[in-house]
C-alpha cells in the first residue's frame, strides 16, 4: 500500500530557523562527511569532492536538491525535536544514515 503526502515548498523560513539544519554530518558506513551551511538565506549541501548544492526545504524534515545520488535528505530528530542527523533516500539508496557531529 502506498501513502502519498503533499509537500509544499517553504521558502519563507527565517535564517534563525534555517540555522538549525546547519552542521557537519558523518556517515560511518561510507566514512565520509557532508556539511549543511547557510549562505544568502539558503541552505547548501557541501562536500570537499563536489560543488555545493542548493537545498530546498520541504515541510520541516525534508530537504531536496538536484544531485541524483543524494537528492532527498530526511532529517532525524531526538525526543526534544533537535536535529541529530539525516537519512539519504535517493533512488536505490534508502535509509543511509548521517549523524550530526558538529
Amino acid at each position: 500500500m502506498y501513502h502519498l503526502n503533499k509537500y509544499i515548498k517553504d521558502t519563507s523560513q527565517s535564517n534563525e530557523v534555517l540555522k538549525k539544519y546547519t552542521g557537519i554530518y558523518y556517515c560511518p558506513e561510507l566514512d565520509c562527511k557532508y556539511g549543511i551551511v547557510l549562505k544568502d538565506h539558503h541552505l547548501f549541501l557541501t562536500n570537499s569532492k563536489y560543488n555545493d548544492a542548493k537545498l530546498t526545504l520541504i515541510g520541516k524534515d525534508h530537504l531536496t536538491d538536484d544531485n541524483w545520488w543524494i537528492n532527498h535528505l530526511m532529517m532525524k530528530r531526538d525526543s526534544k525535536n533537535n536535529i541529530i542527523g539525516f537519512e539519504v533516500n535517493s533512488g536505490r539508496i534508502m535509509h543511509l544514515r548521517f549523524n550530526k557531529i558538529e
